[in-house]
């Protein structure tokens, strides 16, 4: 994981969030919240010191992505702010339908 992270797989991930995951909190008054928590999971995948590997998190994708993705798009509204990109992940995960 820790290679994914430092190379373009990364830096769409990096994009997902500040274009897509960070206007949706914002939107609804959380973005000083979300900020750091976004940050957690970057840091923790570029960690020197950790061994993520790319099989285990994947493990029960479509199903996370679902109650994570599908999830916040209904809490901040389909209308709300564009999510492209998160959207088709979703929809390659086989998650909920648009």
């Amino acid at each position: 994981m820790r290679e994914a992270m430092a190379g373009r797989d990364g830096e769409t991930l990096r994009q997902i969030y500040t274009e897509e995951v960070l206007p949706g909190f914002a939107s609804k008054g959380m973005e000083p919240a979300v900020e750091a928590y976004l940050a957690t999971p970057l840091d923790r995948f570029g960690n020197l010191f950790l061994d993520h590997r790319i099989a285990v998190i994947a493990q029960n994708h479509a199903r996370k992505c679902d109650r994570r993705f599908a999830a916040l798009r209904n809490w901040i509204g389909a209308d709300a702010h564009p999510m492209p990109r998160l959207w088709a992940v979703l929809m390659c995960a086989g998650g909920e339908q648009a």
